[in-house]
């Protein structure tokens, strides 16, 4: 698929119900931005975990103990995903569909990067 036709996939609410290290959940987040969204906060309060989550409902890998739900939009449409340990969902107008377009799971990590390790990072390797 040409780069230029790809749709991006909008994060727009995340409810994490439950997750490692926050088994009663965190505060939803609502009304992320169509752009960066930079969440700030002190030591363990969740930073990492939330991107995690973000992670977990799009490629919904390895989300045993977690319940993550999230509402996001991709060409204008309305998707619902969601994972509850083995319980996995996406649907696009309430309907089961699957996400086309994302890159595959395998490179999800490439998608993750924390501060710490941008301001610490061998500046040669960055794009």
């Amino acid at each position: 698929m040409n780069q230029s036709n790809k749709k991006p996939l909008r994060i727009k609410d995340l409810s994490v119900r439950k997750v490692p290290g926050f088994s009663s959940g965190m505060k939803p987040f609502k009304g992320f931005s169509d752009g960066i969204n930079i969440i700030a906060g002190p030591n363990a309060s969740g930073k990492s975990t939330t991107a995690t989550a973000i992670q977990k409902l799009i490629w919904q890998s390895d989300t045993r103990n977690m319940h993550l739900i999230g509402q996001a939009e991709m060409d204008g449409e309305p998707w619902t995903l969601e994972v509850d340990s083995d319980k996995k969902v996406v649907q696009r107008h309430g309907v089961d569909d699957e996400i086309t377009g994302v890159p595959a799971a395998e490179e999800q990590n490439r998608y993750m990067l924390a501060l710490h390790k941008l301001l610490t990072a061998d500046s040669k390797d960055l794009a």
